[in-house]
């Protein structure tokens, strides 16, 4: 079975991704994390097929994450300008995939328009209509934070600072998933790079108290448990460990600083 992914790391700016562009601050003395995070039903199960534009998804549903923080609207955001942005800032011009890196740069410095503006058809072309470009600034990130371990990762997402795009080797066993990624999932035949989303948790954790973190893909919802998998801490702590240049944590974010207004239990939201 094909099975499109798009992350290309052999072409990502390492240098850029290690070098924070957001603010770094933590959560005040005596945060509680929300109980549940878990932008399921929020968020649009897509399918990327059959084009490589997993960056593109992982990043426009990332964009969407912050405007529902920010102001609790649900959005959709044009996942092919997202992926066409990322890679005309690495200069890629074929259905190739893109880089996180550059994704990062055009989220930052141009947006990304609304899905009306530029819908997703399984077409490639690889230019940006004017109306497009303009309308993406309503839509933009502040920067991003590389992050090195799994506690990173869950604080980044439950202080509210926002989702964690990420980039791994896409593994044979994970083409199967059925709704939880374990280390097991980790190892054996790859088929390339693949990018996604952390958005949000549900609320259950390992035997060890450690939370069990969303993990929205692009596969359409027959992947997982509808589109979405719950994955393990010590998966996570397992795809962290692999060598550098075969993985990607990024953290991205629209605030400065702390905001209490941000945390809302989403397990009450309708």
């Amino acid at each position: 079975m094909v099975v499109p992914t798009g992350w290309l790391p052999e072409l990502e700016d390492w240098g850029f991704l290690a070098s924070a562009t957001a603010p770094l601050f933590g959560a005040p003395a005596g945060f509680v994390p929300p109980p549940s995070m878990s932008f399921r039903g929020i968020l649009k199960v897509e399918n990327q097929n059959p084009l490589n534009s997993c960056v593109g998804h992982g990043l426009s549903s990332g964009l969407e994450c912050l405007a529902y923080l920010k102001s609790r609207v649900r959005v959709q955001l044009s996942r092919m300008f997202a992926y066409i942005a990322a890679q005309r800032a690495t200069g890629i011009k074929t259905d190739d995939g893109a880089n996180i890196a550059g994704g990062i740069r055009a989220m930052a410095e141009t947006g990304c328009c609304e899905e009306s503006e530029l819908p997703y058809t399984g077409r490639y072309f690889n230019q940006l209509p004017a109306a497009a470009v303009e309308a993406a600034g309503k839509h933009r990130i502040l920067g991003h934070q590389d992050l090195n371990t799994y506690e990173e990762v869950r604080d980044w997402i439950a202080m509210g600072k926002g989702p964690v795009v990420f980039g791994v080797t896409w593994y044979r066993r994970l083409i199967d998933c059925q709704g939880r990624v374990t280390p097991d999932a980790l190892r054996g035949g790859s088929v390339g790079g693949h990018c996604m989303v952390f958005a949000g948790y549900s609320g259950e954790k390992d035997s060890a108290g450690d939370l069990l973190l969303d993990n929205l893909n692009s596969h359409g919802t027959g992947w997982g448990d509808g589109g979405w998998a719950q994955w393990t801490p010590d998966a996570i702590r397992r795809a962290l460990d692999q060598e550098r240049r075969s993985r990607a944590f990024i953290g991205i974010t629209d605030i400065t600083g702390f905001d209490a207004n941000r945390l809302i239990d989403f397990s009450k939201v309708v």
